[in-house]
């Protein structure tokens, strides 16, 4: 088994996480976060689909989870065009191959080393780009009843 060390020194800088799937269900990943960040000077994100707004504050504020940025699917696809959301129950909604690919430009971008999240839909555009996507597997997607459409040929 290889031992992965996150420090500056490795070029281990700046890990992303995703909050629901991720977050929410795996305390563990807070605490990785916590002591890489306070630790080994590592930086720590968070990449989701939700707006940054007040509900999404305190229910990070109630994770007691350190972070330095965060960066929203739905408001970076809301600045590049406005007319690709459209809103459902108020919930925010994109086609699948711009929604899918979003967490890859913005890791990119952001030169994200490693990004943990749930979905096996976004796994696919991290292929050519140097972060690493780990997938954490967990019930609530599969109970969720969403599927890939994006990776259906």
């Amino acid at each position: 088994m290889e031992t992965l060390t996150l420090d500056r020194e490795n070029n281990m800088s700046i890990l992303a996480f995703d909050v629901h799937g991720v977050l929410d269900t795996y305390s563990e990943f807070r605490s990785i976060a916590y002591n890489a960040a306070i630790s080994k000077g590592v930086s720590v994100y968070i990449i989701s689909g939700s707006l940054f707004n007040t509900e999404m504050q305190e229910e990070l504020s109630s994770y007691n989870f350190y972070y330095d940025k965060y960066f929203s699917i739905t408001q970076e696809i809301l600045d590049y065009n406005p007319d690709l959301v459209t809103w459902k129950d108020g919930k925010p909604y994109a086609p699948d191959h711009i929604w899918d690919k979003m967490k890859s430009v913005i890791c990119e971008r952001e030169k994200v080393n490693i990004l943990f999240d749930d979905s096996p839909c976004y796994g696919k555009y991290f292929k050519d780009i140097s972060t690493t996507y780990v997938e954490v597997q967990n019930s609530h997607w599969k109970e969720s009843g969403r599927i890939c459409k994006s990776n259906i040929s």
